[in-house]
């Protein structure tokens, strides 16, 4: 199966800005920062990297650890289902080993039982030194997982707003639900030219209006990005049309934005993929509700995970603001050209809004 890897790559790679400048969130930063996604290669579990965070893989008993310029850690830990011990009952083990006298954590705050991504788990509370730590213990019909968040008294209750964000975008894969037995289908482009097939995308906000298919899904991982993409279980789930409101500071013009803007994408595509190849670039002009937009267009391959993907990018600028609006179909090599009648109809029906 097709590693489904960074939600950045697939879709823009650099997203930020919007009607105004991104505030300093989970979501998206002024810095250019953006959420990434990460799609563990052997258990197909999803998980959203804050933006401005590093994450590592560290191939031992934590799947994954996320550090944060902010001030907090994250880690996330594996392992069998284990259904004959409960989850509290786990979570004793941990505390047989932190809690207490000279140990990391002295007293437990509190605990609870929870739903989280359709899965049942334990939602525990610890404090330690200068250190607080929560502590989640998932359980899957395959996998444990067990997420930790560290971070100091005094700004717990301030960041842990983005840990919830990262719970709340945490997706195990399909087979550990109950009834997760379909296996993966093909799916046909979905869309022809039938306008029952289609739906509206509005919200204000986003300065753009567009179509997409009906049983396709809609993502906005951040303020200022909306991702459309096949459902899960389909080859169409790798396929993304995006569209990221990105503002670049220190520009005079339009022009300048848009030159900032495709430098910092093809920056960030460099930094983060392999063996990349421009097929096609050159300039855009974007024709829609009786507006002409100069802007600038790119089709480009690279190799990300061992796996090969194609990005159509077009950037097209606001006239005043120094915001640009990022279109892009990103798909694995191989479905590229399946999916791309659904991106052209899509891009034909993208109106932006100038107010």
């Amino acid at each position: 199966m097709i590693q489904r890897v960074s939600l950045f790559f697939l879709m823009t790679l650099l997203l930020t800005g919007g009607a105004s400048a991104a505030t300093d969130s989970a979501y998206g930063d002024s810095s250019g920062a953006a959420p990434q996604r990460y799609v563990h290669p052997e258990k197909n579990y999803t998980i959203f990297i804050p933006s401005g965070a590093q994450s590592k893989e560290t191939g031992e008993k934590i799947d994954l650890s996320i550090q944060s310029p902010k001030g907090y850690a994250v880690t996330l830990q594996t392992g069998n289902a284990n259904h004959e011990t409960l989850l509290k009952n786990m979570a004793a083990k941990l505390e047989a080993l932190y809690l207490g006298k000279g140990n990391r954590w002295s007293k437990k705050i509190g605990e609870r039982l929870i739903k989280l991504s359709g899965l049942d788990a334990y939602d525990a509370l610890y404090e330690g030194g200068n250190s607080q730590t929560r502590v989640i213990i998932m359980r899957g019909r395959l996998t444990d997982f067990v997420f930790m968040f560290f971070a100091s008294p005094r700004d717990f209750s301030t960041l842990e707003k983005d840990f919830d964000w990262i719970l709340d975008n945490f997706h195990p894969a399909a087979n550990e639900m109950d009834d997760a037995s379909q296996p993966l289908t093909s799916a046909a482009p979905p869309v022809k030219t039938a306008s029952a097939e289609l739906q509206r995308f509005s919200e204000a906000g986003f300065g753009f209006s567009i179509d997409y298919p009906t049983d396709w899904v809609v993502v906005k991982p951040s303020p200022h990005v909306v991702m459309f993409s096949g459902a899960e279980r389909t080859t169409a789930y790798y396929a993304v049309v995006s569209i990221s409101n990105v503002q670049q500071s220190g520009v005079s013009d339009p022009r300048q934005a848009v030159s900032a803007a495709l430098a910092g994408l093809k920056e960030q595509i460099a930094a983060g993929a392999e063996n990349v190849n421009y097929l096609k670039e050159g300039l855009f002009q974007y024709n829609g509700n009786n507006l002409l937009i100069d802007g600038h267009e790119f089709v480009a391959e690279y190799t990300l995970n061992g796996q090969r993907y194609r990005k159509w990018a077009l950037l097209a600028p606001r006239p005043v603001g120094g915001i640009v609006h990022i279109w892009s179909y990103t798909a694995p090599e191989s479905d590229f050209a399946t999916f791309h009648p659904v991106a052209e109809t899509m891009k034909k029906s993208w109106i932006i809004n100038i107010q």
